[in-house]
């Protein structure tokens, strides 16, 4: 990681962050998806025990009114019963259609087989209603005679119980499915959300360590550098944009000393001490030799003298047979 660019260390963070957010939308989507799944079984398995329940109450109150036109003493009577079977036999038929439209893959065979059973038992009522309206109710009390003991209720309730009993152990374990599947993917997204906020945190941690703060320092190093100070350019040693940067600020460095130790070296060049008969004697070298003999040329000699320690003037100002110079 320490030879590894800003660059490539943030670009690594954001890679990762963005892993984390395509994690937490694909685990959102998984269970929204499979939430929708075990809703929609729910339902089915909710609607088919309500369904159950609704068949067996129409199948007693069809024996009930079986019951009633048995013992009706006439015809007028027996009527009521009558149209109660009927209008009983169809509320039936229709429960069957709306629960056959709702029945999933698994539910069919165990629904075709109660549904057989349950049509047995209604075409043996209709043809009850049908003995007792059109023929007599004699003839109507001898065809129920062979359903007397109400062994068709008693299956048909035994399967609707079953299928109750299905039912709702079905409804009990997708709500449990569902339950630990909110619980998961709470906890998973938890999870990813925690992991996202420690890589945005490590983020800032980076942006800060890496650039922000040795940006800073390198700021200020260039003021002191720029104003000839001779500090030491932190960062050099780093493998990445900083220490790149810190390294240029280096060499600028080292070029600005060198060009100012070579203009001092110029200066002195100009200027030398010579002890002449127990004096000093200041030469002006090459600067004052490109001058002519003139009252400046000797004026600025004469100062030069006087601004030496100890030093008086002593002697005379020689001129064109050479280099001018000041005998002190």
């Amino acid at each position: 990681m320490a030879k590894l660019s800003i660059a490539a260390k943030l670009y690594a963070l954001f890679a990762l962050l963005a892993t984390v957010t395509l994690a937490v939308a694909a685990v959102t989507n998984l269970h929204a998806r499979r939430n929708a799944a075990l809703i929609a079984e729910f339902d089915a398995a909710f609607a088919g025990a309500q369904n159950a329940e609704r068949v067996n109450a129409l199948i007693y109150a069809v024996v009930m009114e079986s019951r009633g036109l048995h013992m009706s003493p006439d015809q007028a009577v027996a009527a009521t019963y009558i149209a109660g079977i009927d209008r009983y036999n169809n509320r039936i038929a229709a429960v069957m259609q709306e629960w056959e439209n709702a029945v999933r893959g698994f539910d069919d065979p165990l629904f075709r087989e109660f549904g057989t059973r349950l049509r047995i038992f209604t075409d043996f009522r209709r043809e009850l209603a049908r003995r007792a309206r059109e023929v007599s109710l004699q003839d109507a009390r001898d065809w129920g005679e062979f359903d007397l003991g109400g062994t068709m209720h008693t299956v048909l309730s035994e399967d609707v119980d079953a299928l109750g009993k299905i039912y709702a152990g079905r409804v009990e374990r997708v709500d449990a499915e569902i339950h630990r599947g909110i619980d998961a993917t709470a906890w998973i997204s938890a999870i990813l959300g925690v992991l996202a906020i420690v890589l945005a945190g490590a983020g800032v941690y980076t942006i800060r360590r890496a650039v922000t703060v040795p940006l800073a320092r390198i700021a200020q190093v260039t003021e002191a550098v720029a104003a000839g100070a001779t500090h030491q350019v932190p960062f050099r040693d780093r493998h990445d944009e900083v220490g790149a940067l810190a390294r240029s600020i280096a060499v600028f460095q080292a070029a600005m000393q060198e060009a100012s130790e070579t203009c001092s070296a110029e200066k002195l060049a100009g200027w030398s001490l010579v002890g002449v008969d127990g004096g000093v004697t200041v030469g002006a070298g090459p600067l004052l030799a490109a001058l002519p003999d003139s009252p400046q040329a000797v004026a600025m000699q004469a100062t030069s003298a006087q601004r030496m320690p100890g030093s008086r003037v002593m002697g005379k100002v020689y001129g064109r047979g050479g280099a001018p110079t000041v005998r002190l």
